[in-house]
């Protein structure tokens, strides 16, 4: 055991040892793997079945809705888009 918590030590000061990626938030949309639209699924207990489920969007700038809408939407003071939202928006 010993010589197990020795070797994470000295792992963790390894210079070269890669560190974990940015979080989701962090990104560009273009930025995202499957990976981190998994766990921003997960954040928001969003569900989905099928195949070729689209991607949901992060924010209401991320939609592709018509500006009009979404000056709507920012007028009546939605300032995120609900976990439904941001999964059917996008279909």
């Amino acid at each position: 055991i010993e010589q197990a918590y020795a070797q994470r030590a000295k792992a963790s000061e390894d210079k070269n040892m890669r560190l974990p990626g940015k979080h989701w938030s962090d990104k560009k949309v273009t930025e995202m793997s499957i990976r981190d639209w998994r766990i921003f699924r997960e954040d928001f207990k969003i569900a989905t079945r099928g195949g070729k489920v689209p991607n949901p969007m992060r924010a209401w700038a991320e939609s592709s809705l018509p500006t009009e809408i979404l000056d709507a939407v920012k007028e009546k003071g939605y300032k995120k888009p609900s976990p439904i939202q941001m999964q059917c928006i996008p279909l």
